[in-house]
């Protein structure tokens, strides 16, 4: 999909891969990993819900999108909630992403990175996120799994192996787990959850 797709899809209204709230994962991937609170960036953070949560947690959050219309909601949602510590603005990653003071504790990414289509962009982006990252810091993403997709409609779909090989040549993998994408819905899109920190 090209940018203005994306912004046509949040134009149009809420969009299918839209959570409808946070990332119903979150709250245990911040328990289980012990992640203190402190900067957080959320990638394709859409109409910022999962940022509005961690700031809630107590992160400052900048949320990055390509779709003008998704940071046009996301702004108004802080704003309406009350919430300060939220940062969003327009812009694709890893082009426009940019370290902030000592780098991220948490970067986060519901559904982005499974889109991306051959070795040289996975190699783009992941460098950038080790570069974001603190030392210390943890990513998570949310991706669609392989194994056990009832059709092949929706995004890209990833088995282990590959979600293994793209993520080990690079980062420390914590925890490769299979769920669903929204995992109180037995019948959503099976997905994988990663979280992976910057060290190999």
């Amino acid at each position: 999909m090209s940018d203005r797709d994306w912004d046509e899809s949040y134009r149009k209204g809420v969009p299918p891969w839209d959570p409808g709230d946070y990332d119903a994962h979150l709250p245990r991937v911040l328990a289980d990993h012990r992640i203190v609170p402190g900067r957080a960036l959320d990638i394709g953070c859409g109409e910022g819900k999962s940022a509005l949560y961690l700031a809630g947690y107590g992160f400052t959050c900048t949320g990055i999108d390509v779709a003008p219309s998704a940071i046009e909601k996301a702004k108004s949602r802080a704003s309406e909630s009350g919430i300060l510590a939220c940062d969003f603005r327009v812009g694709s990653f890893p082009e426009d992403a940019e370290r902030r003071d000592d780098g991220y504790d948490f970067i986060m990414d519901r559904g982005l990175f499974h889109l991306l289509k051959d070795s040289n962009e996975i190699a783009r982006y992941l460098d950038k996120v080790r570069e974001l990252l603190t030392p210390k810091g943890v990513y998570y993403t949310l991706m669609a799994k392989l194994e056990g997709a009832s059709d092949s409609s929706g995004p890209p779909k990833w088995s282990e192996n590959a979600v293994r090989s793209a993520f080990e040549a690079s980062m420390r993998l914590h925890e490769l787990r299979a769920d669903r994408f929204f995992p109180r819905d037995p019948d959503s899109m099976p997905g994988w959850v990663v979280v992976a920190g910057a060290a190999v």
